[in-house]
């Protein structure tokens, strides 16, 4: 039986990273609700639509009217933050949440050493979906007594 508790998500390249949903490995031929993939593909479509229409609606065009602009610094200087650092925040409140599902960025050459991979499987999705940026890196990760979805979406 499949059980969606929530999970976490990871990314990379950038890419973005979908971690978790939790999940009980299925019996054979036994299906409940939907598949993690397809909840993975779902969450992932919405952050990159949350993306663009940020970028392009936002901060493009607050620039383009030179109301302000955004910058890494964004804090210090009364800017926008730049679309990566609005996904961390998100981020970091969905976690807050407690649901279990984890969202971030991650890159093979990171600037900042925290948005490197996490581990292993991590380090093997961001060059898998380098290579193949059409086909998300997923798998089941177990801690403990605990099954734990993991998808890697390539970033633009």
């Amino acid at each position: 039986m499949i059980e969606r508790t929530a999970g976490r998500i990871l990314g990379g390249l950038c890419a973005i990273m979908l971690a978790g949903v939790a999940v009980d490995v299925a019996q054979a031929g036994e299906t409940v609700g939907l598949p993690p993939e397809v909840v993975a593909e779902y969450i992932h479509a919405v952050i990159q639509a949350d993306r663009t229409i940020y970028s392009t609606h936002v901060v493009e065009r607050l620039q383009d009217l030179k109301v302000t602009a955004s910058a890494e610094d964004w804090k210090t200087r009364g800017m926008l933050p730049l679309p990566a650092q609005m996904l961390q925040m998100v981020g970091q409140e969905v976690q807050g949440l407690g649901l279990g599902l984890r969202i971030r960025l991650a890159s093979l050459g990171p600037i900042y050493k925290k948005n490197g991979p996490a581990d292993q499987f991590e380090r093997a999705g961001l060059e898998a979906v380098a290579k193949n940026p059409r086909k998300p890196y997923t798998g089941i990760m177990t801690e403990g007594d605990k099954h734990f979805f993991k998808a890697i979406f390539p970033s633009p």
